[in-house]
C-alpha cells in the first residue's frame, strides 16, 4: 500500500492540512517517535542496552518519517524549506516557512470580509456561504 497516496503535498493554503495528516499517518505507522521525543544521544560502545535501543527505535522512525515528509512535498515547498536530518526540526522548518503567509493571507481575508457587500447579483444564501467560508478560514489560521 502506499502511503504517500493519503498524504497530498502541501501548497501554501494546505500547510495545516498537510501537517495534520502527516502527523495522522506518522502515529498510524507508529512512526511519530521521532516527532514526539527529542533526539537521544548516539550510542557508544559504552552506552547501555536501554539507550542503544532507544537510539535505534528513534533513527528508525526519524528515518522513515523524513522520507514521507520529503517524498510527498512538492519540489517547489522542498526547495523552499531548510533541510534537516532531525524530521521534528524538518517540520518545524515547514511551518516556519509559512508563518509569514499565514499573516497576510488573514489580512486579506478580514478586508475581505470588511468590504464585501450583498449586491443582489446572487441570491442571499450564496453570500452568507461566502462570508461563513471566509471565516472558516480564518478561523483554521489561528
Amino acid at each position: 500500500m502506499d502511503n504517500n497516496a493519503f498524504v497530498q503535498a502541501p501548497d501554501v493554503d494546505g500547510v495545516l492540512r498537510y501537517d495534520r495528516m502527516i502527523s495522522i499517518i506518522l502515529g498510524v505507522m507508529d512512526l511519530d517517535y521521532a516527532l514526539r521525543v527529542n533526539a537521544p544521544a548516539a550510542h557508544m560502545a559504552e552506552s547501555s542496552t536501554k539507550q542503544k535501543t532507544a537510539y535505534e527505535n528513534w533513527e528508525h522512525s526519524n528515518c522513515k518519517s523524513l522520507m514521507i515528509m520529503k517524498g510527498s512535498s512538492t519540489t517547489a515547498i522542498h526547495r523552499a524549506i531548510l533541510d534537516s536530518d532531525n524530521a521534528k526540526i524538518y517540520l518545524a522548518h515547514i511551518e516556519e516557512q509559512f508563518q509569514g503567509y499565514s499573516k497576510a493571507h488573514a489580512t486579506t481575508l478580514i478586508t475581505k470580509m470588511v468590504t464585501l457587500k450583498y449586491n443582489g447579483s446572487s441570491g442571499v444564501y450564496e453570500h452568507i456561504l461566502r462570508m461563513n467560508d471566509m471565516a472558516s478560514q480564518l478561523n483554521a489560521w489561528t
